[in-house]
């Protein structure tokens, strides 16, 4: 099984929706998880005829931001538990007899000063039931300062705020292969930043229902964040070049 999360930052440019489009179908994903849409549900039940997939829940606009987005087959059961401007909760279940999973797809907020509304509503979904659980999509923070190149430094109080919060809600985060850096601010020289805030995290539970997961950040020209495409292996053995979580507590501010 697959499952592709990314911001995309709007299907205004019929380009770009063409490039998306033939991304999913090389890549074949059973759930797509989108973000920062920018888009009405009108607007997505084209995308999703477009891609083909038989089901979808959509968290409209607000204006001209935000925007989520879930697509899925027939092969994958989700149920929708709840869902949010920041987040879209739901059951799935692979086959009858292999039971069911947790599956959030997040968005942090975008504004550093009301981030840790988004970390109260993880704290929160949490709490609902001890299951394995994953959670994935772009945070919108970083967890070490290893994890910035080039700009102002990082405030530490945010990083820790974001560790506290995986530490407390018993999330590890998955590893990755590929760009290190899933976000860019798309500017020249000096100015250039990059980060990464998009990521995967889940809990023991989850782990061990998949002991093995392969985490690949794609390359893209088609939005200033790179999407990830998560793989579920149950039997196969992963390749090589993956850069996995190095630390079961998120007390330091760097990885290095």
């Amino acid at each position: 099984m697959s499952i592709m999360s990314w911001n995309y930052r709007g299907f205004g440019n019929p380009q770009t929706v063409r490039d998306f489009c033939r991304l999913v179908k090389v890549k074949k994903p059973e759930m797509v998880f989108l973000m920062e849409t920018i888009s009405r549900q009108s607007k997505m039940e084209r995308i999703r005829c477009k891609l083909g997939f038989p089901n979808m829940l959509v968290v409209d606009c607000v204006g001209k931001s935000g925007g989520l987005a879930l697509l899925w087959n027939d092969d994958v059961g989700v149920e929708i538990q709840n869902y949010s401007c920041r987040h879209i909760n739901a059951k799935v279940c692979l086959t009858p007899n292999k039971g069911f999973w947790k599956f959030t797809s997040f968005y942090g907020h975008p504004e550093a000063n009301k981030r840790r509304e988004a970390w109260g509503l993880l704290r929160y979904l949490v709490t609902m039931a001890p299951e394995p659980w994953i959670y994935l999509g772009d945070f919108n923070e970083i967890l070490y300062v290893s994890e910035k190149l080039g700009g102002k430094d990082r405030h530490r109080g945010f990083m820790e705020d974001f560790q506290s919060t995986l530490t407390n809600c018993n999330l590890m985060d998955l590893g990755y292969r590929g760009p290190k850096f899933t976000w860019n601010n798309g500017r020249d020289g000096e100015a250039f930043v990059q980060e990464r805030l998009d990521r995967v995290v889940a809990n023991e539970g989850w782990r061990a229902f998949f002991p093995k997961v392969d985490i690949l950040v794609e390359g893209t020209l088609c939005s200033d964040h790179l999407p990830l495409f998560v793989t579920l292996h149950e039997d196969k053995r992963l390749g090589r070049n993956i850069h996995p979580f190095k630390h079961e507590a998120y007390s330091l501010l760097d990885d290095t």
